[in-house]
């Protein structure tokens, strides 16, 4: 009886700190038990068993243990999920040095609503000016007031002074991110990025997928301004891109078809989020969006130009170019765009345009190809007797309305 007891003794040791069970943890892929403060530092590094290497999803605790017998997953106890806890852990190291105001993201927002009282004014002097059926105007501008107070709502937030995780899972702010062509980058490094390839993805599959899902929906929902309730059609069409299954321009074709304006700028976007290996909540938090450094083209031409960006260190070829016309990259210098016959550019033509940067750092190189298929009323550049500049647009924090829009 006495070698039985020193038996179970010595099975009750934790294999990370080689001292007896503190608050005992069972795994849910495997038999192996810890201490819960050890394993919970280790999954932080990866969440796996230390011992069989078995891939976790969930832990139990505080259990309800019989000395007679050892624990296992069906021992009544807590339940804890490892990818919020190692969320939570990385939440908490990130909150000091992403707490700065998100001064770029609320511009961008009073850029877009600036953009849009002009069209707004426009409307209201055609609707007068020509013959056409009043319904048709009055349908428009009341599709942009509905709007506009979606932007005022949301700059109110910002004004207030809500979390970059509050405001960047607004649907208001992620229609913001693809208008005004808004490229995420991260604050901190993330602590459990992955190296996100086909192969992983292969081997990952399920694990990917409930990882990108919650994105995938947000940003469906928020730019077709419908329910996700074809989520798997979505989701077996992006992972089989993932696994290469799919070449680009299928993936891009299948997800214009559904309504998506800027699909390269959205697969993009999911790349990025996919390989943080962050929750949305600790994506949010430690993200920044800048406007890309070419988005000024979008101010000479219509608006469902789409950018194509390619994380390479080679050179990029421009399509349609010659080999000899490639675009370089350099972060530090200003972009210029060489625009070939530009005088002779019709409006139901494709056009690309190289990007001459200096050759010193090749990240995150552009390619812009810009459509010219849609009316030329849709282009940034207003009419001549309205310039969005002038309109009065006042976000003081001190007023009870921190945000007024006037349009004289």
């Amino acid at each position: 009886m006495s070698t039985q007891v020193q038996d179970l003794s010595k099975e009750r040791v934790c294999p990370i700190c080689l001292h007896h069970w503190n608050d005992p943890t069972v795994l849910d892929n495997c038999n192996h038990i810890f201490c819960f403060d050890c394993i919970i530092e280790w999954t932080r590094l990866k969440p796996v068993c230390p011992l069989c290497k078995c891939s976790l999803e969930f832990l139990k605790h505080r259990l309800w243990i019989n000395n007679a017998a050892l624990p296992n997953w069906e021992t009544e106890g807590q339940i804890e999920n490892i990818m919020e806890l190692r969320s939570e852990y990385e939440l908490e190291r990130l909150m000091e040095k992403s707490a700065r105001p998100p001064e770029h993201e609320r511009q961008a927002v009073i850029h877009l609503v600036k953009h849009m009282l002009g069209e707004l004014f426009t409307l209201r002097n055609m609707s007068i000016t020509t013959y056409a059926s009043d319904s048709i105007f009055k349908t428009a501008i009341d599709s942009i007031n509905k709007e506009l107070q979606e932007y005022k709502e949301l700059l109110i937030d910002f004004n207030r002074g809500a979390t970059r995780c509050e405001l960047f899972k607004s649907p208001a702010f992620r229609r913001v991110v693809y208008k005004e062509n808004l490229s995420p980058s991260s604050i901190c490094q993330p602590l459990f990025n992955i190296a996100l390839n086909a192969d992983y993805i292969k081997k990952n599959r399920d694990i990917v997928m409930n990882h990108i899902m919650p994105f995938v929906i947000r940003e469906i929902c928020a730019l077709t301004r419908k329910e996700a309730i074809d989520i798997h059609v979505y989701m077996e069409n992006l992972m089989d891109y993932f696994t290469t299954k799919l070449k680009r321009q299928q993936i891009v074709t299948f997800l214009s078809r559904r309504g998506i304006e800027n699909p390269h700028q959205f697969l993009n976007n999911l790349l990025h989020f996919a390989s943080s290996g962050q929750t949305l909540r600790v994506y949010d938090q430690n993200s920044e969006y800048r406007v890309r450094r070419s988005n000024y083209v979008g101010d000479f031409f219509p608006e469902d130009d789409d950018v194509l960006v390619l994380n390479s260190n080679i050179d990029v070829e421009v399509l349609g170019q010659s080999n000899s016309q490639r675009s370089q990259s350099n972060h530090q210098s200003p972009v210029f765009m060489e625009v070939p016959n530009a005088s002779n550019v019709s409006p139901a033509s494709n056009s690309n345009f190289a990007i001459n940067l200096s050759p010193e750092d090749n990240d995150d190189v552009e390619i812009i190809q810009v459509s010219n298929n849609q009316n030329t009323q849709r282009s940034r550049s207003l009419n001549n007797y309205f310039d969005p500049n002038s309109m009065d647009i006042s976000d003081n924090t001190s007023n009870a309305s921190p945000c007024i829009y006037t349009l004289d």
